[in-house]
């Protein structure tokens, strides 16, 4: 039996299992084996004997750092942290874990509970057609092109993801990935692509690919922290859909295929979804209902305790017009999520070779306050992540795209006032 066949055998006894407990069955002997043996699958002492690095975490302010409070409604972005330590691993990798550790480090001081990124994002780069290498399977040379090959594992990568796990819980957050990306991994799920020609973002096929990938990613977490762990996640970024009800309904129903694949490792409340372009995305995480000659939703989500993110939200007008802020108040949702990412309309401009805007510090000060108070006398939630862009470096040699940096140099020039302004509203308040 393969390795990945193991693994994929051993993770779906893990839900069996977990099912079973969930049950009241008396397991916990069973599932500590199961957990213990897929910890030895994806961390076999092979891959540690082979690229041992010399480095240890030394931060002399962490005792007085971890006094401080984390709030639970802020979220702290970095635009593809796993695939710039992928690039570098090999060459700096004491660089690599020192910058990942130095980021969650900001995170926590900012007071945000959650580090988020993007997973896997593509490459523009011409040979590449959106697929970089920093993905959690090998590519191969398949009839003379590079191709993934999805039943081969790629342990570079799962040891990066492992860094940045490893760092948020040395700093006590967590990280709340995004899974997929429908503009950036369509080319994965491209038939020239992969060696297993599955070819459409949207088809049933890709269904188990996506699924084995969320659930090895969360017994990651869980072999790290602890088997109880319940771990928070996006579904997919941007999910457009605008004006189209039969993309809609694809959408709705691959999320709802999504969370059956992984809903034995976590819970719905710790799920979100990105929404602001795409209702539908969280359309079958609500009551039920009917629209468009169909039903969705189910009286199991009649709570609405999936979280819908909206995009596009930095300043005050962002919220109001586009956050269609007084629509949410009044809404049946119990938490309203925003995130800077697409605003366009602020004074602060993290990358200058483009025309996306961003709030400055003090607007976002002034958005986050007016949010959370109105929210608060709703007795709602308000989350928001706010989107760190400053890591963005333009490539000489490919202009289509910016890289992401984290070096020291970059790391301190980044507007770490804008982080701090969520931490600052929430104390004088």
């Amino acid at each position: 039996m393969s390795k990945q066949d193991k693994l994929a055998d051993l993770l779906n006894r893990s839900g069996w299992l977990t099912k079973r407990w969930a049950n009241g069955q008396d397991v916990n002997e069973e599932r500590k084996d199961c957990n213990k043996e897929i910890a030895e699958v994806i961390f076999p002492e092979d891959d540690e004997d082979e690229d041992p690095v010399d480095w240890k975490p030394n931060f002399p302010d962490r005792a007085e750092i971890l006094k401080t409070p984390l709030y639970n409604e802020l979220r702290v972005h970095y635009m593809c942290l796993a695939g710039w330590g992928y690039r570098n691993i090999d060459e700096h990798p004491s660089l690599v874990h020192q910058q990942i550790y130095e980021v969650a480090r900001r995170t926590r001081i900012a007071g945000a509970k959650y580090l988020r990124s993007f997973l896997m994002n593509g490459s523009r780069a011409k040979s590449e057609k959106y697929i970089m290498d920093a993905l959690p399977w090998i590519m191969v040379t398949d009839d003379g092109r590079r191709k993934i090959d999805f039943d081969s594992r790629n342990v570079k990568y799962w040891e990066v993801v492992k860094i940045i796990e490893q760092a948020c819980m040395y700093w006590g957050i967590q990280h709340l990935p995004t899974f997929w990306m429908e503009r950036y991994n369509d080319g994965i799920f491209h038939r020239d692509n992969n060696v297993q020609k599955i070819h459409g973002f949207w088809r049933d096929e890709t269904v188990p690919i996506k699924v084995g990938f969320m659930r090895e990613f969360m017994n990651m977490q869980k072999v790290l922290r602890n088997p109880t762990f319940l771990s928070p996640f996006e579904f997919i970024n941007e999910p457009l859909c605008w004006g189209n009800h039969d993309k809609g309904a694809i959408v709705a129903d691959h999320h709802l295929d999504l969370w059956r694949g992984v809903e034995d490792l976590t819970q719905i409340r710790r799920a979100m979804t990105c929404s602001g372009g795409c209702d539908f995305a969280h359309a079958n995480f609500v009551e039920k209902h009917w629209f468009d000659g169909r039903y969705y939703g189910s009286y199991e989500f009649k709570d609405r305790k999936v979280i819908p993110e909206f995009h596009g939200v930095s300043t005050l007008p962002s919220l109001i017009d586009r956050g269609e802020f007084a629509h949410g108040l009044g809404s049946g949702w119990q938490h309203l999520a925003y995130n800077e990412d697409g605003c366009g309309d602020g004074s602060y401009s993290p990358i200058p070779w483009t025309p996306f805007r961003l709030a400055n510090a003090g607007e976002l000060y002034t958005m986050l306050r007016y949010g959370h108070t109105h929210c608060q006398e709703r007795n709602k939630k308000f989350y928001h992540t706010v989107f760190m862009l400053d890591c963005l470096r333009q490539d000489k040699d490919d202009n289509m795209i910016a890289k992401e940096e984290f070096d020291p140099e970059q790391l301190e020039s980044m507007n770490w006032k804008r982080a701090g302004a969520y931490k600052k509203m929430r104390e004088e308040l």
